[in-house]
């Protein structure tokens, strides 16, 4: 969330622009201002980071969320295809909010306890696929991933390169950033996803992705005066908007003037 911080220089000093705390720079009257960092790139949107196909009823997926933000799950829906079809035999809409990092997993509710443990929700409708049944994750009725090809019926499985949709757990790659979002396309899941060993459970519940790698630091969305401004009035005040609420305690950062130097700046 977006917090605005507004700071007043003292009279007697010009003002300035803050970037990051501890970082600098100048405002003065007819220099123009170096324009804000871009903010790091997260994930787009919600993917499949985990699907099990194991023995008996060890079936689960698990949905991963890097975007940055939480995200209210009550726009997004399941949708198993079998055997081919084109149309969706089961589904489920999904409920709660996932936060940034984290992830949701929905199991059969037969399934192993190891796989239980980590489920947030159980459905043994959807979640009974069979290796050869296409599985669709939707935000608002539109396709954002897909396990699998809509329609197509690939006989046991889909599988290359030693990595298939039966008797697997598959694991979406670390550098995958977003999700498939076209059913009709041929799938081979050797591209987006990693192969284990039929009933490995041990990743469930966690997902690593170098789009949403560490806690990245706040950084400035937004400034007023704007980027290049000229003619500000010395007793102006400088907004500076984070991408997200940061807290600040006392003289936390310093303004360098053209012409009356270094000057501390007050919380107002």
């Amino acid at each position: 969330m977006k917090q605005p911080i507004s700071r007043k220089a003292f009279p007697h000093v010009l003002p300035a622009i803050l970037l990051l705390p501890a970082l600098v720079l100048l405002l003065v009257v007819s220099v123009p201002l170096l324009a804000a960092p871009a903010a790091p790139q997260a994930c787009s949107g919600l993917f499949f980071s985990e699907y099990i196909e194991g023995s008996s009823y060890n079936k689960a997926v698990e949905l991963f969320n890097g975007t940055g933000a939480p995200v209210d799950l009550s726009a997004y829906s399941l949708e198993l295809y079998s055997n081919g079809s084109s149309t969706a035999s089961q589904s489920m809409v999904l409920s709660g909010t996932l936060a940034h990092g984290d992830v949701y997993v929905v199991a059969h509710g037969n399934a192993d306890a190891a796989i239980l443990a980590e489920a947030d929700a159980t459905n043994s409708s959807v979640i009974n696929f069979n290796g050869d049944d296409a599985f669709v994750l939707k935000q608002n009725g539109t396709v954002i991933d897909v396990i699998g090809q809509v329609g197509f019926d690939p006989g046991s499985a889909w599988s290359n390169n030693g990595v298939s949709t039966k008797d697997m757990t598959l694991r979406r790659k670390s550098t995958i950033s977003t999700g498939d979002n076209n059913p009709n396309d041929a799938f081979d899941p050797s591209i987006d996803w990693d192969g284990y060993a039929k009933d490995t459970f041990d990743g469930l519940g966690s997902h690593s992705a170098q789009c949403a790698a560490g806690d990245v630091a706040p950084y400035v969305s937004g400034t007023d005066p704007a980027d290049g401004a000229t003619g500000v009035a010395i007793s102006a005040n400088v907004i500076v908007t984070f991408s997200e609420a940061v807290n600040v305690n006392g003289e936390w950062f310093q303004i360098d003037c053209a012409s009356s130097g270094l000057r501390q700046v007050a919380d107002t």
